[in-house]
């Protein structure tokens, strides 16, 4: 175990997602907190804080995203204060004592990620500028395979001057994404998020340039009529709208002001669609409606 009595030295604001917190019996999208929603208020306020999650029973792709996420507010905002993200996602394996090893990335825009399994870091593979690596065994931090509560001290990994041995990896290293289009996140308000590479994601951008205004049957498990607009104002109140946020896609069902808020949630693009999960594919079925808009047509 470590002895180092230096104080160390973090980021000014740091998130830790951990399935070790506690606080919920089980993720739920319109329950549990919205990481991303508060990591936004964090960036765009240069708010800094230490908050944690609980992502006990969260899909693998939803600790994909969230790194995704927290380097696109960082790049649009530029905040002078740097963030540290905690990612503890991986189960013990018989392969890897106490599970996989932890890993320490740097990224573009003062974004540091500490995580476990190396997957974590897909999203952002080209934007790590170093990658290390916390050996399972003889690292200095904590007693090895015997260790029950490694993620209590893997965090440390965030700091400065963490004074411990870490192993350089190449960035190669990190499992690169097969083009895919998916539903990546779903918010608090039960929002959907889609994401993705490739020709799937880039299809579906060109119809939403080239359609404002018009119609597409959009596919994700079930198939729904949905408006294609620039922002949420696109739609009328009860309405699917979908639009074009920063690099992503997003599914909103647009609230009726007299709704209660039990009605906005029951009438939300993730319960309207059936409460899709995480990772579901996303596809267009047809040929959307030629618009009469103004902005454009299909093309």
């Amino acid at each position: 175990m470590s002895e180092k009595s230096e104080k160390l030295e973090y980021p000014e604001r740091i998130f830790s997602i951990s399935d070790c917190h506690g606080g919920h019996r089980i993720w739920q999208p319109l329950t549990s907190p919205d990481v991303v929603e508060q990591l936004g208020q964090s960036v765009r306020s240069d708010f800094p804080e230490i908050q944690r999650f609980d992502n006990f029973g969260v899909p693998f792709g939803y600790n994909v995203y969230v790194p995704k996420a927290a380097l696109g507010l960082h790049e649009a905002h530029q905040p002078h204060r740097r963030t540290g993200l905690f990612i503890n996602s991986a189960p013990r394996t018989e392969k890897d004592n106490n599970g996989q090893p932890f890993y320490r990335a740097e990224l573009d825009h003062g974004l540091r990620v500490v995580a476990t399994p190396l997957g974590v870091l897909s999203g952002v593979r080209s934007q790590v500028r170093r990658l290390q690596r916390l050996p399972n065994e003889n690292n200095g931090l904590y007693d090895g395979s015997k260790e029950q509560h490694r993620s209590s001290y893997t965090p440390r990994l965030l700091a400065d001057n963490h004074g411990l041995e870490l192993e350089e990896i190449d960035v190669s290293e990190i499992p690169e994404l097969k083009p895919h289009c998916e539903l990546a996140y779903i918010d608090r308000f039960g929002n959907l998020i889609i994401s993705g590479i490739g020709r799937e994601l880039e299809s579906i951008r060109k119809k939403i340039a080239c359609n404002l205004g018009g119609t597409i049957n959009l596919q994700v498990g079930k198939v729904q009529h949905v408006r294609v607009g620039k922002s949420l104002s696109s739609a009328n109140a009860g309405h699917f709208i979908i639009y074009e946020n920063d690099d992503d896609v997003e599914v909103v069902a647009k609230w009726n002001e007299d709704w209660t808020h039990e009605e906005r949630l029951n009438n939300s693009a993730y319960a309207r669609y059936g409460q899709p999960s995480i990772g579901t594919p996303v596809k267009i079925l047809a040929e959307p409606q030629t618009s009469t808009s103004p902005y454009g047509r299909f093309c």
